[in-house]
């Protein structure tokens, strides 16, 4: 959910549980913890894109679908696709109609794979709450 409030227009966040009184979230849960971790290192290499001006613009769906959200956005260190897929139950693959200049293979960022961008559209896999982000560069 960290993403979809930075397609949304964030520029920070601030992390709370409130279970009850006297139940924190446990220290003892390595899983937890170590994702905790990478979300962080993350967001802080992609700091520059999030604080850059603006609020990136929507991106289009060939198939409109509600629980897909998306954005491309400027920044110093590069133009960004960002998208999330808020369903924590169902799977899509979106096709994403960006511009044409951006035909050929984009590297998806910490996926260690790229995608395939023709005639514009961009399709991709999203499992319930996956985040993609794409870096594009022009042909």
């Amino acid at each position: 959910m960290t993403y979809h409030a930075m397609i949304n227009g964030a520029k920070g966040t601030l992390w709370y549980t409130y279970k009850g009184y006297g139940q924190n979230l446990p220290v003892d849960d390595p899983e937890l913890w170590n994702t905790q971790k990478i979300l962080l290192s993350e967001l802080n290499e992609l700091a520059p894109l999030f604080l850059a001006p603006g609020f990136g613009e929507n991106v289009e769906l060939r198939q409109k679908n509600e629980s897909i959200q998306a954005i491309i956005k400027e920044s110093p260190i590069g133009t960004f696709l960002i998208a999330a897929n808020i369903s924590k139950t169902e799977t899509f693959s979106p096709e994403f109609l960006i511009s044409k200049s951006y035909n050929g293979e984009q590297n998806v960022y910490n996926e260690n794979r790229t995608v395939s961008v023709k005639n514009g559209i961009l399709e991709d896999e999203f499992k319930p709450l996956d985040v993609h982000i794409y870096k594009l560069k022009s042909n």
